[in-house]
């Protein structure tokens, strides 16, 4: 789910030439056509993945951090007030995040999985996870992950709805039962 969550990051943030993502023998993250003899890690990154907002390119300080630590957001439809509060923490602050809505037990199960969380709204930042909405805990979650304090968000940006946890895939659809 990271992984998905990252790419379509990646495509946001204009970066969607890259063909390759790697860690360096440093720790460090990178993206590009050829991964070095010593990177490891090395996955390819999809064509064609979604983006998680469209509009002009980000500010080099906040692609930056996108890149780095991407932001994923989970809410639920019954979660109110905490989940609205944190949506709009987050566009309030002008930070890029995808949104996932929990919604049956199989989004349950792989929202625990990606994060080990027990509530909701919850947030990944790179790694990192905070369940619970607690502007200062974010804040300082954000901070660290090199997130800008205000919004620079340039003129014309747009979020990417929400999007259901998990997509039934084709085969999960079962086919009409034929006659005869």
């Amino acid at each position: 789910m990271r992984r998905l969550a990252l790419i379509a990051l990646l495509a946001a943030a204009g970066v969607a030439s890259a063909q390759y993502r790697w860690v360096d023998p440093d720790g460090g993250v990178n993206y590009g056509d050829v991964p070095p003899a010593n990177a490891r890690q090395v996955q390819p990154i999809k064509a064609g993945a979604a983006p998680i907002a469209s509009g002009p390119e980000l500010p080099f300080e906040l692609r930056r951090a996108v890149l780095r630590n991407p932001v994923t957001l989970y809410t639920a439809a019954n979660c109110g007030e905490p989940c609205a509060a944190a949506r709009t923490y987050l566009r309030g602050r002008g930070v890029p995040f995808a949104e996932h809505i929990v919604q049956t037990q199989a989004d349950v199960d792989a929202f625990r999985r990606a994060t080990r969380a027990e509530s909701l709204p919850a947030i990944t930042v790179g790694s990192e996870v905070a369940a619970g909405f607690a502007s200062a805990s974010w804040e300082s979650l954000l901070g660290a992950a090199g997130y800008p304090d205000r919004s620079q968000l340039p003129p014309g940006w747009r979020d990417t709805p929400a999007q259901p946890m998990n997509t039934p895939s084709p085969k999960a659809v079962a086919a009409p039962a034929k006659e005869g």
